[in-house]
Parts: C-alpha cells; structure tokens; sequence
C-alpha cells in the first residue's frame, strides 16, 4: 500500500510540473534557459530541442527561443544583439540569471558574448564588391574582388550580472567557411564565414580571451577528430571543447548538422540546466579571479593613459583622454562591487 502511494505522489509530482522543483529546489523554475542558432538557421530550427526539454520537465515559459538578426551576420553583432536583448529583458522582468544553450555559431557568439570585457569592439572583415569572370577553356573562373572593412560597435559587457551559465554545442571551425565564393553571399553574410575558417583571425582571437570566471562553461560536441565528410557539412568535433569548460561531454556518432536534435545532448543540456548554482566557496573563488583579471586591466589602462596624457597639447583633456578616465572609473567600481560581495563571505 505504501510503495503504491508513493507511486502515485511521484506520478502527481510529474504531472504537475512540479517534479523539478521537488528534486533541484525553486531555482529551477526560475531559471532562465535562453537557446540561440546556428548559421543558415532561425528559431524554428530550436524546436525540437525546446519541446524534448519540456518533456524532460523544463517550464515552457522559461524557455526562449532567440532570432538572430541575421542569421549568417557577424558574430560581433549577433553578440551585441542578444546581449542587448538579455539585459533588457533582464531588468524590465527582473528575472534570475540566465543559462544560454548556443549551437555551432550560437555557441561562438555566446562564448565571444560573455568572454568580452570591451565595450568598443572593432572588427575587420573584407567586402565582397563583384566577381570578374576571366574567360578560360572549357568555361570560366570566377575570382572575388574585396575591400578590407573596419567597423567600431558599443557592446553589452560585464554579461555574468545576466548570464551565469553558457552551453556550447558543436561550436568549432567550420568547413562551411570553404564554400566557393560565387554562393550569392555579400558583404556581411559573406563575411561571416571567414571568421569560421579554421585558424581564423576571429578564432584565434576568441581562444585568446580569458574565459569569464563568474560564467560556467560545458560543450557537447561529437566524437570525431577530423572534418567530416562535405555532405555533413563540417565542425571539427575536437576543436568545439574549451580547455576553460567544466565539462567537455562527447556524444559517440553525432554528426555536426542533427547534434542538436540528439536526445543524448538534449539530456546533458538538461543536467546542466537542472544542476542548479554553484557553491558559495566556488563562486568565491571564482570572484577573486575575476577581480584579478580586472585589477590587470586597468593597470594596463592607466599605463596607456599615462603615455596618452604626455602627449596631449598642453594638458589638454581629448576625447580620448575622457572615454579612457571613464573606462578606468567603471573597472574601479566594478572591482569595488566585487570586494563588497567577497566581504559576505
């Protein structure tokens, strides 16, 4: 009689929706789970992923499904976009911090996202202008005329205050970056893809930023260690891991272009999602690297400003002397509200 009651709790906790509240406790209800595209793809591509894990007993209101604005735009401004979009959200709901499940370019611009610390980002790309046909036996060859282009955009910075949580899935460079060039891709669609060529200069610059301790960071990626075949449309599994990550989870078999509608990585999203925050003692820690990473920065800040400073006509405060002076008063506060928090513990 007692196992059959018990049964029949546990059914009602199921059905109820309450079961994971039960078992994690009321962060997960609470938690946001932001889940962002990949390259030629919108939203609608996200819902199978969306729907398993409502099965699996995430709240369908705390899911968001985002739409890039362009879905084969640069990643700097896909960052910009969907910090923007969190941090409004953010502070007109109120809600708790956000986990956010990226996959292949939406992993990349989450990583860049929550990585970044500069508010004025610049990025180069080359503009494709027109292809000239050079007239051969049996046809022609078409060759890309480009123009480098340098453009300066205001990022959402400090994203741990909205973020604490990133999920990369398949997140790599990619073959798709080597598709001829007479695709009808221009400008910025066509300049997306050479920041996903392996050893790109985008890639190289992401692996070189500092990770954001106050972030928690996984990927689930494939088994492979080569490109696949062009049919499959390309990510190096191998380079889709983070030697920052928590956990790098591999998924035996799954190729770039279905893993986000694998039910096994479907599940280690879940895990993630329902593990809840990190220890008191963890995120301590991962304060005091945080303030270190700030302290170097405006340290090497105020060296900069220092040469600025000496060479300014008379004293003269310039436009750039100001945005510097600024930039180093916001690292000092922050590294104020840092002390403050490490002080509760």
């Amino acid at each position: 009689m007692k196992n059959k009651l018990s049964v029949v709790i546990f059914l009602l906790l199921v059905l109820s929706g309450s079961i994971l509240s039960f078992l994690f406790g009321d962060n997960l209800s609470d938690r946001r789970v932001i889940i962002v595209h990949g390259i030629r793809q919108n939203s609608q591509d996200m819902e199978p992923m969306r729907d398993e894990l409502i099965k699996m007993g995430i709240p369908k209101e705390n899911i968001e499904l985002i739409d890039l604005p362009k879905n084969q735009g640069l990643i700097e401004k896909n960052a910009q976009y969907l910090g923007n979009y969190i941090k409004d959200t953010f502070e007109k709901s109120g809600r708790k911090k956000a986990i956010v499940i990226g996959y292949s370019m939406g992993g990349l611009t989450a990583d860049f996202l929550t990585k970044n610390q500069e508010e004025n980002v610049t990025y180069s790309y080359k503009k494709l202008l027109t292809n000239v046909e050079i007239p051969v036996l049996p046809g022609s060859i078409k060759f890309p005329i480009a123009e480098n282009v340098t453009r300066t955009i205001k990022m959402p910075i400090h994203m741990e205050r909205y973020i604490n949580e990133v999920v990369l899935i398949a997140s790599g460079p990619s073959k798709l970056a080597l598709i001829p060039y007479d695709k009808s891709l221009e400008n910025e669609d066509w300049a997306v893809y050479q920041q996903l060529v392996p050893e790109s200069e985008f890639l190289k610059g992401l692996n070189d930023m500092n990770s954001n301790p106050l972030v928690v960071y996984n990927t689930i990626s494939g088994t492979d260690t080569k490109f696949t075949k062009k049919d499959d449309d390309v990510v190096s599994n191998i380079y889709s891991q983070r030697e920052y990550a928590r956990n790098n989870y591999p998924i035996e078999g799954a190729t770039h272009t279905e893993i986000y509608k694998n039910l096994d990585a479907i599940k280690l999203a879940f895990n993630e999602i329902t593990n809840g925050a990190l220890s008191n003692k963890e995120i301590q820690i991962r304060l005091e690297v945080k303030k270190d990473q700030l302290t170097l920065q405006r340290n090497i800040k105020r060296n900069t400003l220092v040469g600025v400073l000496k060479n300014a006509p008379c004293g003269a405060k310039t436009t750039e002397i100001i945005i510097m002076q600024d930039e180093i008063n916001s690292i000092d506060q922050q590294i104020g509200e840092i002390e403050t928090q490490l002080n509760s513990y």
